[in-house]
């Protein structure tokens, strides 16, 4: 499962300490994406693993992240070579159920799963 931090001079933040102030700053989906896109491309994603991410409602709460994810996808789907297990609380697969089947799909279109 991957847990992230934020280092900023050396001093380094939880996943707790930060999130809240990107949240009231409505900037949840930029710094996931960004995430998500590094974990992607990372030198510890290798063909032999599989990485977990846990998706938070509060950024998969807009519809319209579904649509960049996808466009995420598309852009790198030639460069990821580990498998990625996403996991979405139940929650958010029964209220966007068009939408998460729609970006399974996806992710098994480009083997990223």
């Amino acid at each position: 499962m991957i847990s992230f931090i934020l280092k900023i001079d050396e001093k380094i933040y939880s996943y707790g300490e930060f999130i809240a102030p990107v949240v009231s700053l409505n900037l949840i989906e930029e710094v996931y994406l960004y995430i998500i896109e590094k974990v992607l491309l990372s030198k510890d994603c290798k063909f032999d693993t599989t990485t977990t991410i846990q998706l938070s409602s509060n950024f998969l709460n807009s519809v319209d992240t579904y649509q960049k994810l996808k466009y995420l996808f598309e852009e790198l789907k030639n460069q990821v070579k580990c498998k990625i297990i996403f996991e979405i609380s139940e929650t958010l697969i029964n209220n966007h159920y068009e939408y998460e089947m729609n970006l399974e799909t996806e992710l098994l279109e480009f083997s990223i799963f």
